[in-house]
């Protein structure tokens, strides 16, 4: 950063546009990663919710995903407000839901990421 005026702005150096502009271009490239990523691992998620795995699925005998069952207790806010809104286990509902850990082996890609 190379000047400043009376009003305390900084007038940014060519390198420090440059700066800037390689900043801008990142965040894109890594929201149109991450955008990618959430749609591959929806896609799996999709093929994989039709499976009966209880603990891992592999390719050629390598775990490549973890699956875990998670239980949550939500509350139900309506029900809460309406009928009881001091008594919390009067009203929770209880849910299930699928956890997956994807580690793909460097032998499949020839990269090890995890999502």
């Amino acid at each position: 950063m190379t000047t400043m005026d009376n009003d305390r702005h900084v007038e940014l150096s060519d390198e420090d546009i440059d700066l800037v502009k390689e900043l801008a271009e990142a965040r894109s490239q890594s929201n149109m990663w991450k955008k990618r990523a959430d749609e591959l691992r929806d896609t799996l998620m999709s093929t994989l919710s039709q499976t009966e795995a209880t603990s891992a699925i592999t390719a050629g005998g390598t775990p490549v995903i973890n699956v875990q069952r998670i239980f949550t207790t939500r509350v139900n806010r309506k029900k809460l407000e309406a009928k009881y809104p001091d008594v919390f286990n009067d009203v929770a509902e209880a849910s299930e839901t699928r956890k997956l850990e994807i580690d793909i082996p460097v032998e499949i890609l020839g990269v090890r990421s995890s999502m």
